[in-house]
């Protein structure tokens, strides 16, 4: 991140932009919690506002100082809500999409229903899951996406399989900034235009959400004929610009997934810009299944088939036991 130690600069260059008493700061380590507030103003303006913006909105640490003094507010305006705020400088830009197509991909993330068979299945594991609270990455989720060769990604094995990031975007149709954690668990290939001529792009593993007409690898019909939910959101935001229409993620059996799908929903991205940097992934993404050979359906660890991370037992175990039956209830349907 760019950063400026205060001094009398910065200090006008505060004035200017509306520091208030204070700055935003993320410390050595890119997080809040790593910040030691020493005197050095990170993010942009918009981070720098105020305390809420730094902590809630950019998920920096907010310092207080004898620093600059805001500007007078500005008079009431009738005006239509604000653009979304610059993002942070100093960090990296990306653009993002969404995409659930049930095929294995390219980082070994996925499972297969017949060892005989080579057909793998992208692990349930990858839908979108509440962060823990307190986490050091202020994120409210943690999740995966396919990503582009700017990351690191690639057709096996590359060496962005497994990375991480913390992402932050706004949404207009909930006018507030959100930071997720992704995990690069597949390849988007230059084949697709917003992943070509070395960008930066998050494709988020977003269960329901793959827009067919788009999609250049989606099995979900062949692969997982018992899950009827991998249509539930396909034209949100296509066939209308309601934001409350075209989505229903209660089309879909399997609990993990369910989830994912309302989690992604609950952003209301409509692939946003957004602000990234490259982070060590927290153990929650970490321990999630990614390796070769695939796991099979017959031994399939609980880190592919669900990512429920929670010390309240009771509902792990629920999960737990829901993926089973409808694991369960998709081998029985494939039987002829």
């Amino acid at each position: 991140m760019t950063a400026t130690k205060i001094s009398a600069l910065s200090i006008l260059l505060g004035s200017i932009s509306g520091v208030s008493g204070g700055y935003c700061n993320w410390g050595p380590l890119g997080t809040a919690a790593s910040s030691t507030c020493n005197g050095e103003i990170q993010g942009g303006d918009w981070c720098n506002i105020d305390g809420n913006n730094c902590e809630t909105g950019c998920g920096g640490r907010w310092c207080e100082n004898d620093g600059p003094t805001p500007p007078p507010p500005s008079p009431p305006s009738s005006t239509p809500p604000p653009p979304p705020p610059t993002p942070t400088s100093g960090s990296n830009t990306a653009t993002t999409t969404r995409y659930w197509d049930c095929s294995g991909g390219a980082c070994g993330c996925s499972f297969l229903r017949n060892p005989d068979v080579d057909e793998p299945v992208h692990c349930h594991s990858n839908a979108m899951f509440v962060a823990p609270t307190g986490n050091a990455f202020g994120a409210t989720y943690y999740g995966a996406a396919a990503i582009s060769e700017a990351l690191g990604g690639g057709n096996w094995m590359a060496s962005g399989c497994g990375k991480c990031w913390k992402v932050t975007g706004y949404s207009p149709y909930t006018d507030s900034t959100t930071t997720l954690v992704l995990k690069g668990t597949n390849f988007c290939p230059p084949s697709n235009a917003a992943c070509s001529n070395n960008k930066a792009h998050f494709d988020i593993a977003a269960p329901g959400f793959d827009v067919l007409a788009y999609s250049q690898a989606n099995t979900c019909l062949e692969r997982e004929p018992a899950e009827a939910g991998f249509a539930a959101c396909g034209s949100w935001m296509i066939d209308s610009q309601n934001p409350n229409e075209n989505c229903n993620c209660d089309a879909f059996n399997d609990p993990v997934l369910k989830a994912g799908c309302s989690n992604f929903y609950d952003l209301k991205w409509d692939n946003p810009q957004v602000d990234y940097v490259e982070v060590t992934c927290p153990d929650e993404l970490a321990q999630l299944h990614c390796e070769h050979p695939y796991a099979t359906e017959s031994n399939m660890p609980e880190t592919c088939s669900n990512n429920i991370s929670t010390e309240n037992e009771c509902v792990k175990k629920s999960y737990m036991y829901k993926s089973y039956m409808y694991i369960k209830k998709s081998k029985i349907s494939m039987i002829p």
